[in-house]
């Protein structure tokens, strides 16, 4: 017998109406619907609609169905929501190149940790037990999450962080040190790769390579090029021109 699943799914056209623990919904682009499969429910929309999900292994989630029933109706009350939001909307951009990526298994590890510590928030009062230890077990997430939302400010940094998670400069640095992430050169990695879409865009292909390195957090574009040569082995302009002229070559980072 197949196990239970929890859908989290995003509506990207039109307004779904939704019915489930004996109240009606209308969600929109703003909202994170959530399911789980031995629940009741009832949920489409009248004419044009359309809507992305994913599915979690439900046991794995480790989210019991009445507390999943619970916190699906109030999960704007959390402050995680916002944060689950944008990070699904990236998740959803290109999942093809996420799904081939060496890190998918980490990112499914780090959205369920995510989709847990929403839950668990939202069905609880912020003060309970269970709330701290999902909030801290999502600690590492909620990091990585929040600076890819934020990649394109060029005050990100571990200051502005640590502030933002109620947490110090040096647990900051110790939590994302446990989990293997030096946070400096995880940001300009995140950079770079940022950097490398939007220059093997046609789409941008008259974007100046100075204001590429701005949209992508770099305030100086001299340093940009040099970071950018040491990592692929090219300035971020022959990067631009061997990837629009040669789409099927992959030109792999360097390690460093």
């Amino acid at each position: 017998m197949d196990r239970p699943v929890v859908s989290v799914s995003l509506q990207t056209r039109g307004v779904h109406r939704a019915e489930w623990a004996g109240d009606r919904f209308m969600l929109g682009p703003e909202d994170i619907c959530v399911f789980h499969e031995l629940a009741p429910r009832a949920y489409g929309w009248s004419g044009c609609g359309a809507s992305q999900a994913i599915t979690m292994d439900a046991e794995y989630l480790g989210v019991p169905v009445d507390t999943v029933v619970r916190a699906s109706v109030r999960l704007r009350a959390s402050p995680l929501h916002d944060l689950l939001l944008g990070h699904l909307r990236a998740f959803w951009r290109d999942p093809g190149r996420l799904e081939a990526d060496p890190g998918a298994a980490a990112l499914a590890n780090s959205t369920t940790e995510l989709v847990r510590a929403l839950l668990t928030s939202a069905a609880h009062d912020e003060r309970d037990r269970q709330v701290r230890a999902a909030m801290d077990s999502s600690l590492v997430a909620r990091i990585t999450a929040y600076a890819r939302r934020h990649l394109t400010d060029p005050d990100l940094g571990p200051e502005r962080i640590a502030v933002e998670h109620a947490i110090s400069k040096r647990q900051l640095y110790v939590v994302l040190g446990r989990a293997g992430i030096r946070l400096e050169q995880w940001l300009t990695g995140e950079r770079l790769e940022a950097a490398c879409r939007l220059l093997a865009s046609p789409r941008h292909a008259a974007l100046p390579v100075s204001a590429v390195a701005t949209r992508c957090g770099f305030t100086s574009p001299s340093h940009f090029t040099r970071r950018f040569r040491a990592a692929y082995g090219l300035t971020p302009s022959e990067w631009r021109r061997h990837r629009l002229r040669r789409p099927t070559v992959e030109l792999a980072r360097e390690a460093g």
